[in-house]
């Protein structure tokens, strides 16, 4: 068993910090949204605000299209059964919540101070096919979600945050053949990563863990909760990182 931190690992919060101030793309376009039709397609940044809770379960088309530089400011509301689909940068901010819905990028996906809860898939997915997609993740919670909570190709931090409940993993290095998965690396501190793996299928046919990773030499954690890990590709049961607490 090992303690579920690394050797000399210190959070980069300068680098956190200005990560989250390019975010802010100041010239991109304010849209204040009130319905589900409020969220207009462009090719252009748009900084969309909710101005209430807004359900989309019976919109043709439930997809919030983010062009790169967009960001999507819930304002303590909640955005019910939608995906927000993010086109190169994108930030998710809250308060606020995603319910029934997920954040699906193709390059850079950021979350800040958000929930993003009861997904028919992963909670938040990063892939493309160069396998350099990246997530930041920050004073959020990531729960509920039927497959992986946060699934993504090169590099993951997760920050203050707590990634629980989720069918399957609760932080994974995709392993679909555009991504070299051992160059996946999961970096996180000061979270809660436990409790994932909810599905039946969980320790039958499939492996199910809080974090999951191809190398277990590129996993870095730091003052967080994290009850079992799971080298991917080992095979049922396989083998776990040692990076747990119950490893």
């Amino acid at each position: 068993m090992r303690a579920p931190h690394a050797r000399g690992f210190v959070p980069p919060a300068i680098a956190v910090l200005a990560l989250l101030v390019c975010a802010r793309d100041s010239s991109a376009r304010f849209v204040e949204v009130a319905d589900c039709s409020g969220f207009v397609a462009s090719d252009q940044a748009i900084r969309y605000v909710l101005a209430t809770d807004i359900d989309c379960t019976t919109a043709l088309d439930p997809v919030v299209s983010m062009a790169s530089g967009s960001a999507l400011d819930l304002r303590g509301f909640t955005l019910t059964a939608a995906t927000v689909r993010c086109h190169g940068h994108c930030l998710v901010r809250g308060p606020g919540t995603i319910n029934a819905g997920a954040v699906i990028g193709d390059d850079k996906v950021t979350v800040v101070g958000a929930t993003i809860s009861g997904g028919a898939g992963h909670g938040i997915l990063a892939t493309n096919e160069t396998g350099r997609a990246r997530v930041t993740v920050v004073d959020s919670t990531i729960t509920g979600n039927a497959l992986n909570g946060i699934e993504f190709d090169r590099i993951v931090k997760v920050i203050r945050s707590t990634v629980t409940g989720n069918g399957h993993h609760g932080v994974a290095v995709s392993t679909r053949n555009t991504n070299d998965c051992p160059r996946g690396r999961i970096r996180a501190w000061g979270s809660t990563l436990v409790g994932n793996g909810t599905d039946d299928a969980c320790g039958v046919s499939d492996a199910c863990a809080d974090v999951a990773s191809c190398s277990a030499g590129e996993i870095r954690m730091r003052g967080c909760a994290c009850d079992t890990s799971y080298e991917l590709r080992s095979g049922m049961p396989g083998r776990t990182c040692e990076v747990c607490d119950l490893d």
